[in-house]
């Protein structure tokens, strides 16, 4: 069996494509969209607002710091 760049090529990509590190994109994807979620809101704070949106807010970062941390978000925080 002779083998060709173009098999090297495709059992690299075979071998690249594994489910726990697809899994770990998506986990990854998750907590950088929470983060860029929970920076938003606190922009907004900082803008300022009426003392029930302010609360709104700080409910909504709440709820999202409580998913970051339920999904051990902290591992990628330093690519985050």
């Amino acid at each position: 069996m002779k083998i060709t760049g173009l098999t090297v090529a495709l059992i690299a990509v075979l071998l690249s494509t594994n489910p726990a590190h697809a899994q770990e994109d998506a986990s990854f994807k998750k907590c950088k969209k929470w983060q860029q979620k929970i920076e938003h809101f606190r922009e907004e704070r900082k803008d300022g607002g009426s003392g029930k949106q302010m609360e709104k807010w700080k409910d909504k970062i709440r709820k999202l710091r409580e998913k970051f941390k339920e999904y051990n978000c902290d591992q990628y925080k330093r690519h985050l």
